[in-house]
């Protein structure tokens, strides 16, 4: 989702929506601990937080 939309912010409701679904009786708080294995995962810090709303990937600024 965060590739499709890059630049873009996914709220957590919709990332909810499209990976759980709105019947599963996931916490939305599972989301974020899911972007941090992701974070880790990729070695990535190009998944930023927008606090409260969702998360965006960001082009890496690394030269």
């Amino acid at each position: 989702m965060l590739m499709r939309n890059f630049g873009q912010v996914i709220t957590k409701e919709r990332i909810m929506e499209k990976v759980w679904s709105y019947n599963s009786e996931t916490n939305i708080a599972n989301i974020d601990l899911y972007i941090h294995y992701l974070r880790k995962k990729l070695n990535s810090s190009n998944i930023k937080t927008v606090r409260g709303v969702g998360y965006f990937l960001q082009e890496d600024t690394c030269i």
